[in-house]
C-alpha cells in the first residue's frame, strides 16, 4: 500500500496510481496539473479526476492512524512551544509558580509527542522493509512514555535510602531527565528516517524534501542543545565565573531559537504528511473506508 500523496510538480516522479487523467467534466488532459488544483478548462476540482486506487480496508485504516499520529505531533509541538513560552515567561517575571506550569506542561508535549511517535510507527502487511526502523521509533516512544513512572520511582527509592540530600540522589534524578532526553533524540532521528523512507517508496519529493528540512533542524539542536547543557552544567559548577555563566546563556538561547525553528519544521513535514494521507483516503473506492470494522460483506 502506499502511506502519503506521492504529488509533485512533475508528472514523471509521481505514482501512475495518482496521476489525473483526463477531465471527468471536460475531458482536458490533466497529467500536468498538481491534484490540490482545479482543472484550468471548467474549474472541476482535480481530485474527481483520480483513478481509483486499490485500497483494502484494513489499509486505509492503516493511513487513519498515520493521519491521527501526524495531527497528535502537531499538537504536541504547539504544547511544547506554549510550555516554553511560559518558562519565559516565568524567568522574566521571577515566578516559580509560572515556571513549574510550564515544566508540567513541556512534560505533556513529550508524553504526547512519545505516543504521536508510537501512532506513526504503526506496521501493517506492507511495511517489512522498515521493520527496524519502526521498532525503534516504537520502542523509544514506548520509553519515554514510561519515563515519568521511572523517574517516579527513583524518587520514592531515595526517599526509602536517604538519598535525598546526598550526591547518590543527585545523581538518580539527573539519569532520568537524561535518558529521557537521549530516547527523545533516537525517536526524532528515527522518525525522520522512517518518514523519509516513507516518501522514498512512493517517489514523493513533497514528504522527501520535507523530511530533510526537518531531520537537518532537528540535528542541530540536539548537538547545540547538548552544549548547551554542558555549558549550564559547567557555569553552575564552582568556581562560577561569570565568562562561563555568560557562555552558557548564548548557547541556551541558541538553542531555544533553532529549537523553534525545528518545530516549525517538524509541524510543515506533519502537515505535509497528513495531506499526502488525505490524498490516498479520498482516492480510495467510497465503500473502503467507510465500512465498520467487522462488518461482513454481503
Amino acid at each position: 500500500m502506499r502511506y502519503a500523496d506521492g504529488v509533485t510538480d512533475d508528472p514523471e516522479t509521481t505514482p501512475s496510481s495518482l496521476v489525473p487523467g483526463p477531465c471527468i467534466a471536460c475531458g482536458y488532459d490533466l497529467r500536468a496539473t498538481r491534484t490540490d488544483t482545479v482543472c484550468p478548462e471548467c474549474g472541476t476540482d482535480v481530485r474527481r479526476s483520480l483513478p481509483t486506487i486499490d485500497v483494502r480496508t484494513e489499509d486505509v485504516r492503516h493511513l487513519e492512524t498515520l493521519r491521527i499520529g501526524a495531527r497528535t505531533m502537531q499538537t504536541a509541538i504547539i504544547t511544547l512551544v506554549s510550555a516554553a513560552g511560559l518558562g519565559l515567561l516565568g524567568w522574566l517575571i521571577d515566578g516559580p509558580a509560572t515556571i513549574t506550569l510550564g515544566c508540567f506542561v513541556a512534560l505533556i508535549g513529550v508524553l504526547m509527542m512519545a505516543f504521536a511517535a508510537l501512532l506513526l510507527a504503526d506496521p501493517d502487511d506492507d511495511a517489512q522493509p522498515h521493520a527496524p526502523l519502526r521498532l525503534i521509533v516504537s520502542f523509544g516512544a514506548l520509553a519515554l512514555l514510561l519515563s515519568p513512572l521511572l523517574w517516579g520511582a527513583a524518587i520514592v527509592a531515595a526517599v526509602i535510602l536517604k538519598w535525598m540530600a546526598s550526591a547518590a540522589g543527585a545523581a538518580l534524578f539527573l539519569a532520568v531527565p537524561i535518558l529521557a532526553a537521549t530516547l527523545l533524540c533516537t525517536v526524532l532521528v528515527a522518525g525522520h528516517r522512517l518518514i523519509r523512507a516513507i516518501g522514498t517508496d512512493i517517489k514523493s519529493t513533497d514528504i522527501i524534501g520535507a523530511a530533510d528540512l526537518s531531520a537537518r533542524a532537528t540535528r542541530r539542536v540536539i548537538v547545540i542543545g547538548w552544549a548547551a547543557a554542558v555549558a549550564g552544567v559547567v557555569a553552575i559548577a564552582p568556581p562560577h565565573t561569570v565568562i562561563l555563566q555568560q557562555v552558557a546563556a548564548l548557547t541556551g538561547i541558541v538553542a531555544g531559537l533553532l529549537a523553534l525553528h525545528a518545530a516549525w519544521r517538524l509541524f510543515v513535514l506533519m502537515q505535509t504528511l497528513r495531506s499526502g494521507i488525505k490524498v490516498l483516503i479520498d482516492a480510495a473506492p467510497t465503500g473502503t473506508h467507510t465500512e465498520p470494522a467487522g462488518t461482513l460483506p454481503p
